[in-house]
């Protein structure tokens, strides 16, 4: 009678039991050894460390504690910042656009007020000298525009009788644009005088408004 101890796939040996019940006691002696030495590592080494570790954490953990609603606090104030800014951004973004709005409707309506349909009273024109016309309108008082020769060269086509459509510059500075309407039998001119207020400035013609009527002894 013993124990069959395999060696090998193939290799067995039978122990006998006053063989094999000593080496199972030792076997059994190591592991608890190495048990015992594990456990003394755990409560002497193991265990202190993380005890210290604790320790030392702990006034962090306390500090850190404290300073977390100081910094929720100043998170949420610079976001409440933020959103300020944001508004204020926005606010001004719209009193601009509205002042650009108003400032467009009253030029528009300033435009308007200085825009007049008048009929050409009397008009004297020379391609050299320059010349003069004057405009007449119901319930309006007459305009006199006198051309200097540069200006008189865009004009050739203006004749007594014309309808025109002109707006005037301000503070009675001139013409700002000028618009050939109909002769005066409500035939469309060949050649009619179309001026916006960019083809005056870009052609840099004068017109100037006077208080004389023009001379028409020639």
């Amino acid at each position: 009678m013993g124990v069959s101890v395999r060696l090998s796939r193939n290799t067995r040996v039978y122990l006998p039991f006053w063989v094999a019940i000593p080496a199972w006691l030792i076997a059994a002696a190591v592991w608890a050894v190495i048990l015992a030495a594990m456990l003394l590592w755990w409560l002497l080494v193991i265990l202190p460390a993380k005890a210290v570790t604790a320790w030392r954490d702990s006034p962090r953990r306390a500090t850190r504690d404290a300073q977390r609603p100081q910094a929720v606090a100043a998170e949420q104030a610079l976001l409440e910042e933020y959103r300020q800014q944001r508004e204020e951004e926005r606010r001004q973004r719209e009193q601009a656009a509205n002042a650009e709005v108003e400032e467009y409707r009253q030029q528009v309506q300033d435009h308007e007020a200085r825009t007049h349909r008048y009929r050409v009273t009397a008009c004297s024109i020379d391609a050299i000298k320059g010349g003069e016309f004057t405009l007449e309108a119901e319930g309006l008082d007459s305009v006199h525009i006198r051309l200097d020769a540069k200006a008189a060269i865009h004009f050739l086509s203006l004749k007594a009788g014309d309808i025109v459509q002109v707006t005037l510059a301000p503070e009675q500075a001139g013409l700002e644009e000028f618009w050939h309407i109909c002769r005066a039998n409500g035939a469309k001119p060949r050649s009619p005088v179309e001026l916006s207020a960019g083809d005056m400035r870009w052609l840099g013609l004068t017109g100037t408004r006077s208080t004389e009527p023009p001379d028409q002894s020639g």
